[in-house]
């Protein structure tokens, strides 16, 4: 059985020099991942302190992976936290996502192979959002971003036509194998109003496999790939353009990406979310038959037999569009209007007509078995749930009404759903276990910040 963590004790605030706040923004996550910040933070006022206050002027926060100093804060505070105006929340949000990097760490992350590819992602995603400020700032927020006119501003002037022409004579044909004959640094790609562009610089901007596959593309496909990677090295340069404005730290950003891919990591690992969040394996745990039947009697509603459901759903791009949407829908809107303006494709608006969904039987969502949008509406429905619900899918949530259904007076044998309900009660200690396992990270990570008063404006 899995260890129950006590919760953790008292904490206060560390005091610290004044220091100017800069506005904040956000990026909201998955709604498992605020159920759990909740919980993480449950009945928390203040912040871990260290009785040797070690903090210096020039840092937010330090605990035992690292620090955060008040330059990269208010960096971030200007790109992915701009729409969160308090930054206790800002903090509180660090703390928490710094805890789901140790403890994804713990539980071999960095191992993993998937890692890197995930890594690259959310740090592509991170200096898209630095490159946004820094073309705002440079432009006095006058002109919208656009790659053409941010070229012409730093004079920017490739032709991927030759460059893709040269790599062809360049690539040695070993089909094992493909690789350049010469050294990609001293490829001249183009050049800009601070040097040349060599091709060493756009295979930092992709993964190995990338980049192998890009040499024995067709031209037309690897001038489409080599454009792509100048895309990617226009944000790393206005990137590190905006971090050196502010004079950010670059370990402190890339501690952050980690995070962000933690994330993902751990709603997977802890069974929170399907499994093309993050393809590893979860965590399993055993039980008795006793323990199963048991859980199975307790719920034997979930297997009843449904000949009939009439539901409507359709599905957002995020969570602050499915907040909005309930809100209105709460205030008297019509769902499929609203619908209409909200979800990210045509077929969501045309479900979000009432509807009679085709007969699925309960089955195993085990990993070989992705749940599809109609499963998940067809569980809500046997969980007897008839509140519209808000659900995250790997991309977007998923908002659904069961309006009502006609069904049998039988319920499926323990023998037929025994691995669904096996299933079950693991998902159900595993979101126990996932506040726990978070909590004691943060009790045992040091984690100590300035008082807020040293963050307001």
């Amino acid at each position: 059985m899995l260890e129950h963590i006590p919760s953790s004790p008292p904490i206060s605030w560390v005091k610290l020099p004044s220091s100017r706040f800069e506005p904040a923004c956000s990026s909201v996550g998955y709604i498992l991942h605020r159920v759990v910040l909740l919980l993480f933070l449950g009945g928390m006022t203040t912040a871990i302190v260290s009785a040797n206050n070690n903090l210096t002027s020039s840092m937010v926060y330090q605990f035992d992976g690292g620090q955060l100093s008040k330059s990269t804060f208010f960096l971030l505070s200007q790109t992915e936290f701009e729409k969160i105006p308090d930054p206790v929340k800002i903090v509180d949000t660090l703390e928490f996502r710094e805890a789901q990097g140790l403890l994804a760490t713990r539980h071999g992350l960095k191992t993993d192979p998937r890692y890197s590819w995930f890594l690259l992602r959310k740090r592509r995603g991170r200096m898209a959002n630095e490159a946004h400020l820094a073309w705002k700032r440079h432009t006095g927020g006058n002109q919208s971003f656009s790659y053409e006119a941010i070229w012409k501003a730093f004079a920017v002037q490739v032709d991927l036509t030759s460059v893709s022409a040269s790599i062809e004579k360049l690539v040695n044909r070993d089909p094992h194998l493909p690789r350049l004959t010469t050294d990609p640094g001293q490829v001249n790609v183009g050049h800009w109003a601070e040097g040349d562009i060599t091709l060493a610089m756009l295979k930092l901007e992709m993964l190995d496999e990338d980049w192998t596959r890009m040499l024995v593309f067709s031209e037309p496909v690897r001038q489409q790939a080599l454009l792509e990677a100048l895309k990617y090295w226009t944000h790393t340069m206005l990137s590190k353009k905006v971090v050196a404005d502010f004079g950010a730290v670059k370990e402190e950003l890339e501690r952050q990406d980690h995070n962000r891919v933690a994330e993902l990591f751990l709603l997977s690992r802890y069974r929170q979310g399907g499994k093309g969040i993050y393809p590893v394996d979860p965590l399993h745990v055993k039980f008795t038959r006793t323990q199963l039947f048991d859980h199975y009697m307790a719920t034997r509603s979930r297997f009843r037999q449904i000949l009939q459901l009439n539901a409507r759903y359709t599905v957002v791009k995020d969570w602050d569009i499915a907040t909005e949407f309930i809100e209105k829908l709460e205030e008297g809107q019509d769902f499929k209007k609203l619908a209409e303006s909200s979800a990210v494709n045509e077929k969501f608006i045309q479900t979000a007509d009432i509807h009679v969904l085709p007969p699925i039987p309960a089955k195993s969502t085990s990993s070989n078995a992705k749940p599809t949008i109609e499963d998940m509406v067809w569980e809500i429905a046997r969980s007897g749930d008839k509140e519209i619900s808000v659900h995250p899918l790997d991309n977007g949530y998923l908002i659904a009404q069961v309006i009502d259904m006609r069904e049998i007076d039988a319920v499926q044998q323990f023998q037929d759903v025994q691995s669904i309900i096996s299933l079950d009660l693991e998902k159900q200690l595993l979101t126990k276990q996932y506040p726990r396992d978070l909590q004691q990270i943060r009790r045992t990570m040091h984690f100590e910040h300035i008082p807020p008063a040293e963050l307001s404006r």
